[in-house]
């Protein structure tokens, strides 16, 4: 299995930082996107899984923490700030957290809102 963890091209100058995203990097065809922003301190998002959804989420400034866990308790964890980039794959609960106050998060996913495919329940996941 190829790593869930990628770098996304960052060229950082006296005018600013531009970030380029070619979209044969993303694993999937993007159905939406979305972003995290403004996130109160010591709040957490995610705090679920998906069975059908992969996402492809990407830090765009600041800086959060990243931690899923997968099937059989494999855990992969990371600081991701702008550059960095994680596959979250099914059945991965997702866990972001430590969002500092300048940080934005650009989530896209291969398939459009379905709560119905959605695992909120800890417990529940851990039963799959």
């Amino acid at each position: 299995m190829t790593t869930p963890w990628l770098e996304i091209d960052v060229s950082t100058t006296e005018r600013g930082l531009m970030g380029i995203l070619e979209f044969p990097l993303v694993p999937f065809d993007v159905k939406r996107l979305f972003w995290l922003s403004n996130v109160p301190s010591g709040e957490l998002r995610g705090e679920h899984a998906h069975r059908t959804c992969e996402q492809f989420i990407l830090c765009l400034t600041g800086s959060v923490h990243c931690r899923t866990e997968g099937k059989g308790g494999h855990f992969v964890e990371g600081d991701m700030e702008p550059g960095n980039a994680f596959h979250l794959r099914t059945f991965n609960w997702l866990v972001l957290s430590q969002f500092s106050t300048d940080a934005t998060v650009l989530v896209l996913a291969n398939e459009l809102y379905d709560e119905s495919e959605y695992i909120r329940s800890y417990d529940e996941f851990k039963t799959l």
